[in-house]
């Protein structure tokens, strides 16, 4: 009698060691199911921010680049009025608001002979050099303005606009970067998103990093740069110096001036709204994994039982 009891002992351990070891297989692929859920609702939420970056920041770049060419439509047919004009005394008046309300900084006439010049309006802003003049007399024709690439003068970057009248003058004009600058430092979203504006010529006009604006910094070594330049538009990912980070944007270009816009914004702020997306559904499934662990202890029990009762 002793023997059985002590076999009947032994069998109990094992039938309590096979309940263990299905409640900890049940565990194992509850665990394992679970992970792979919230690895895949990491990649879905990953892919679909992605993909809604892609296309929301196009959308930012595209907008502020058709109000970009709205301002350069008028600032061109404000220097061509003026100039037409020129005969009139508009240096007071309703002339001036006219031309302050579009950040014109001069307007003067050059002799293509004998480059002589008269200032027609000025707000606190020299004659341009002669080297300036002598770029503006490449780009400038008779049938349209002309804007050249952003220039550094002692008040600041300007952009200069040149044509050349019907007798042969030069006409220039001389536009401050504040109303772009203004346009640009309105996007801004997440922490870290941005948008940046570059001359034909890939300089930059505006960017929140103000050394690249005083200095009218060249980013033509971006790829991204260069297709803005080239006139295309689009979305790629690429490595931005100033943050030092992989970023994802949005780029076009402002068709009458060359100009490029872009929205760029960290990739790590999609993975981070991506990661606290599955971060809420590992919560939920965690609540669920307690239940169902106490449910898969409660059934191996009900298997285990009935054995354990007939070696008694």
């Amino acid at each position: 009698m002793a023997r059985v009891r002590r076999r009947s002992g032994i069998f109990c351990g094992i039938i309590q060691r096979v309940r263990v070891y299905i409640f900890l297989g049940m565990l194992f692929v509850l665990l394992l199911a679970e992970t792979i859920l919230v690895q895949n609702s990491y990649n879905v939420a990953y892919n679909r921010a992605i993909a809604n970056a892609e296309q929301s920041h196009l959308v930012i770049a595209e907008n502020l680049a058709s109000t970009l060419e709205r301002y350069a439509v008028d600032v061109r047919a404000t220097f061509d009025f003026v100039m037409a004009n020129d005969a009139l005394s508009f240096t007071r008046g309703s002339m001036d608001a006219l031309l302050d309300s579009y950040q014109f900084r001069m307007l003067a006439v050059f002799d293509f002979e004998q480059s002589s010049l008269d200032i027609l309006y000025s707000r606190e802003f020299d004659a341009p050099s002669q080297e300036i003049v002598a770029s503006l007399r490449e780009i400038a024709v008779r049938d349209s303005s002309n804007f050249s690439g952003v220039r550094q003068s002692p008040f600041g970057p300007v952009i200069y606009i040149a044509r050349v009248s019907e007798s042969g003058a030069l006409l220039v004009g001389a536009v401050d970067t504040s109303f772009v600058i203004s346009q640009q430092s309105e996007i801004a979203f997440g922490e870290r998103g941005h948008a940046m504006i570059v001359d034909n010529k890939g300089r930059v006009l505006a960017h929140p990093k103000q050394e690249w604006v005083d200095t009218s910094k060249d980013v033509t070594g971006l790829e991204i740069v260069q297709r803005m330049t080239s006139g295309q538009t689009g979305a790629m990912q690429f490595y931005a110096p100033p943050l030092k980070a992989d970023v994802i944007a949005g780029f076009t270009f402002v068709p009458s001036t060359g100009w490029g816009a872009m929205v760029p914004q960290p990739v790590s702020e999609l993975e981070e709204a991506a990661r606290l997306e599955a971060n809420e559904l590992l919560e939920k499934l965690l609540l669920l994994l307690l239940f169902a662990a106490l449910v898969s202890w409660f059934l191996s029990g009900l298997i285990a039982r009935p054995i354990q009762s007939i070696s008694k």
